[in-house]
This record gives structure tokens, sequence and C-alpha cells, in this order.
């Protein structure tokens, strides 16, 4: 018999060992553990009141990890595992979020999986619609490291958000939002490219400690993400790092793809982002 609960923060362990038992079939699924759990509890809200656990016996067969804010939750992933798939177990766990935060709120709930994918159908099958398309864009390792160029300054999270080159009412993955960004604190670090009067664009990232980047923010003064000198902050980026550079799950208005093709970025994964309002049972 299955039992389904939800979880308390003294749950965290028990979080990991499912997820990790759950999707250990998925070569694409970077492991997890009690460290990397607590940092997205600080940057995403993770919240294990909003996670679930479903057992048969004493053996964790599905698992469900969900973020909170304000306004609205969103469903971080859903695994089971592979010899209980197909069972109901998926959309029983999406179901019980659902009516969970139609009592308790926000009735708002997010969610994003990769197009096509096993994860989308699910999304679709229990009611979500698509309301937006994030891509992964990833470029090589560049092969020097000159010093940036005078033009460019480093700013912070909010200088970026005081000159306001970030448009709050655009939709971004939970990931690139600004709750996000904030979240992160010190390890988000800024590149600007300033004129006599302002900065007209900036580029917010994080070094990796393998030696690669991610490119979580960008924007410019005249909400024209096309323009040139986002490019060129894009290649600075690439250009003083050593290993690769990632840019995850980018709307199409914050950074075209022609933009990125021209700064030597290739399109890896295309997301889709869902969204639903609770109902209860």
């Amino acid at each position: 018999m299955t039992s389904y609960r939800f979880c308390r923060s003294d749950d965290v362990p028990l979080l990991v060992d499912a997820f990790n038992r759950c999707s250990e079939s998925d070569a694409s699924t970077e492991e997890l553990t009690v460290a990397r759990f607590k940092i997205l509890i600080r940057e995403l809200d993770l919240w294990t009141s909003s996670c679930m656990v479903a057992h048969t016996g004493a053996s964790p067969i599905a698992v469900l990890l969900a973020a909170k804010r304000p306004e609205e939750n969103w469903i971080y992933a859903v695994a089971v595992d592979p010899e209980h798939r197909r069972q109901g177990h998926g959309r029983h766990l999406m179901t019980s979020i659902g009516q969970k935060m139609a009592i308790l709120g926000p009735p708002r709930l997010l969610a994003e999986a990769v197009e096509g994918s096993a994860g989308a159908g699910l999304l679709e099958a229990c009611g979500y619609r698509a309301e937006n398309r994030f891509t992964d864009f990833l470029a090589p390792p560049w092969p020097e490291a000159p010093q940036p160029p005078p033009i460019l300054v480093e700013i912070t999270v909010e200088d970026a958000l005081a000159h306001g080159l970030f448009d709050l009412g655009r939709p971004r993955s939970w990931c690139r939002s600004i709750a996000t960004l904030r979240a992160c604190g010190s390890e988000i670090r800024g590149l600007a490219v300033v004129s006599e009067s302002r900065i007209e664009a900036a580029a917010l990232y994080r070094d990796e400690p393998a030696g690669g980047r991610q490119v979580l923010g960008l924007g410019s003064a005249t909400g024209s993400a096309s323009q040139p000198l986002l490019g060129l902050l894009l290649v600075q980026l690439r250009r003083d790092v050593r290993g690769p550079v990632v840019v995850p799950r980018v709307a199409a208005d914050e950074a075209p793809d022609e933009l990125m093709d021209r700064c030597g970025f290739q399109a890896a994964t295309t997301w889709v982002g869902y969204a639903a309002r609770a109902v209860s049972g």
C-alpha cells in the first residue's frame, strides 16, 4: 500500500534520499545533497512543507519538491521511481499540492519542464497551461583571457534594479527572478556598460567552482536586449573566464536567439513555463 505525506523541516535528508533514488535512471539529473538542498531553500525558497514523499513500505517511490513565495508556488521537481511509473503517483502528488495551496494559498502554481519531456506531459495532464518559453544557452571556453575594457564597471543586483535595467513586469524563469537573484546574495556579481549619463546595459552572473560561469540576468536601459552593448557584455563574460559560460532559462525578450548566436552561444535545452490555479478536492 502506498502512503503520501507532506514533509517537515527535519525531513530534508529524507527528501534528498527520495529524490536521488527516484531520479537515478535519469542521467541528466544532478545528484542532490543535503548541502545543495539548503542552498535551494535559500536561493529558490524551496519549502519543505510544500514537498511530498510517497512510500511503499519503507521505500520512497515518488517525491515532489516545491518552492513557495508570497505570490505563487513553483514545482521544482517531480520524480517517480522507474519501477512505479505510470501508476498515477506523480499525478497524485501534483493534485495534493494543488489542494493544499487552494486552502492555504497562494493559489497560483508554476512549473517548468523541458519541452516534449515526460515532465511536460505530466503537467499538461494535470491541467497546467503553457505560458512562457525559456532557453538554455551555452558557449565553450574562450581561448584567451584579456583584461576588460575601461567602459565596463562592476555593479550589484541592487544597482541594476535602481537604474531600471530589468523590466519587472516581464515573465522570467523562477531561477532568474529578482527574488532568486537577491537571495543568492554576494555570490551574484554584476558587469555593466556605462556612458557619461547612465548605465546602458548590465549582466548579473556567478562563477562556478569548476571554472565555468552562469549568467542569471541581462538587462538594458532602453529595454531592448538586442542592442550591441548587451552583446559586448556577453562576449566579455566569455573572454575573462576559462570554463564554459551557461545562460540558463532565458526568455526571448531578455536575449533574442540572434544576439546569443552572434556572441558565440548555442541554444541547448528549451523549457516551457507552465501555470495553474490551485483547486480544492
